[in-house]
């Protein structure tokens, strides 16, 4: 156990520490000298400024669709600006200073918001178009994909592609996934619809990075010093995570529990980048945290007080199919499989030696929905969970949320979701409050 704190304490040094540095950077705009609520909009004289420290940098401005062939004929020192959603400010308030400074950037719009008010019409998208700048997909209706069931992910993407040729010409090139949410089948069906993606992921782009997963690490106030040496600011996801897994090793003497029910080691089909989550109450603390690269996706759980656990568990993908290794505290070692079924019904199993069979299958019978079930044998346990939209911002990919389900207890919990970020209120019929805080990317 205590090599397990030594990892969790240098991986958690390491993640704290992760500064956006070096190059290529790329920065991803929405709105330009317009007060919004969660999302970084600099004034035109920052964004001017952004520019002219690129241009002193050295750095050759790039466009979303050639920005992988840039890098590898230009080496590390290239930019990327782009600006999401479609927003009338962009050819207002940014084409000015981008058009004086010589250099061109990249909107992804929704095509269902093409010219409704503050959105740019089709005049503009053809303007911006005849002055160098590229057209990319940001979906129909700014859905959160990985809630979609395959039809419709396909229905968003190809449906806005139809749009956008239609206006412009040109086939778009690229996607920007809606608060950079994505897992393996909104990447395959994308991939098989346009040439490239990008997420809000907090890494940095190489010339070899999945083109289907290009990172765009959001936009900050920390970024604006930064950008005057050519460097990004620190990651505050980055930030977030590292400072909680600060926290892991500190001596608990609370009883060692298994994971939450609905934790598996071989999650990967519905992993984006990467996930952190955080489920913070009166008597404990339970943290969640993933990663993927590549095939491989490495997750760990910790918790503390009455949610005390500890696990890892490091999953292969092969399609369809998922295979994982595992090491649960209490537990023992173990070994797992998931299939996906196609439709978003995926099943997995995992057994380990003191611990026995775990069991579950995550269904999305229709868009936005969720549904869970688990079986824990060893402890002769049932866990499950089911999540609706509330009917508030549709076209904002049902931001709110409402949940139950049960594990020891009946809970139910209420979620909002700014960006790849959710918050949730939670309670159970024990009389148990909690904050559940999920981020993904």
């Amino acid at each position: 156990m205590n090599r397990i704190r030594q990892l969790f304490i240098t991986f958690a040094v390491l993640t704290s520490a992760t500064a956006i540095a070096q190059a290529p950077l790329l920065l991803n705009y929405h709105q330009i000298g317009v007060n919004t609520l969660f999302t970084h909009a600099p004034s035109p004289d920052t964004l001017n400024r952004h520019v002219q420290n690129l241009k002193a940098n050295g750095y050759h401005l790039s466009r979303a669709g050639t920005f992988q062939h840039d890098l590898r004929r230009n080496g590390r020192r290239v930019a990327l600006l782009t600006f999401d959603d479609g927003f009338k400010s962009v050819i207002d308030n940014a084409f000015p200073v981008l058009n004086d400074n010589g250099v061109t950037a990249t909107v992804f719009v929704i095509a269902e918001l093409i010219g409704e008010e503050d959105y740019l019409r089709a005049t503009d998208l053809q303007f911006l178009q005849a002055h160098g700048w590229e057209i990319g997909n940001h979906t129909l209706t700014h859905a959160a994909l990985t809630d979609l069931r395959p039809e419709s992910i396909r229905h968003e993407i190809e449906t806005t592609n139809q749009i956008l040729s239609a206006i412009t010409g040109e086939r778009p090139a690229c996607v920007a996934y809606p608060f950079g949410l994505h897992d393996a089948v909104v990447r395959e069906i994308v991939s098989e619809l346009n040439e490239c993606a990008y997420t809000t992921a907090p890494h940095i782009a190489h010339e070899d990075s999945d083109p289907f997963t290009i990172p765009r690490p959001p936009l900050s106030g920390l970024d604006d010093r930064a950008l005057e040496y050519g460097e990004r600011g620190t990651s505050l996801t980055m930030s977030v995570v590292g400072l909680s897994m600060l926290t892991w090793p500190f001596p608990d003497d609370a009883p060692i529990n298994s994971p939450s029910g609905l934790w598996t080691p071989t999650t990967y089909r519905t992993l984006g980048d990467g996930r952190y989550g955080a489920l913070v109450g009166f008597d404990g603390v339970r943290h969640e945290l993933s990663f993927r690269e590549g095939p491989w996706a490495l997750h760990l759980a910790h918790g503390r007080g009455a949610y005390r656990n500890h696990a890892v568990g490091i999953a292969r993908n092969f399609g369809d199919l998922t295979v994982a290794g595992t090491f649960i505290a209490g537990e023992g070692p173990g070994a797992g499989i998931s299939f996906d079924f196609g439709n978003r019904t995926e099943a997995w199993a995992y057994y380990t030696l003191s611990g026995g069979l775990h069991a579950g299958i995550r269904l999305v019978p229709i868009d936005y929905t969720s549904l869970t079930l688990t079986w824990h044998h060893g402890a002769r346990r049932f866990a499950g969970e089911a999540t609706i939209p509330v009917p508030f911002l549709p076209g904002e990919g049902y931001p709110l949320r409402a949940t139950v389900g049960f594990e020891q207890f009946v809970y139910a919990q209420l979620s909002f979701r700014a960006g790849g970020n959710t918050v949730a209120v939670r309670a159970d019929t024990d009389g148990v409050m909690g904050l559940n805080v999920d981020m993904r990317w």
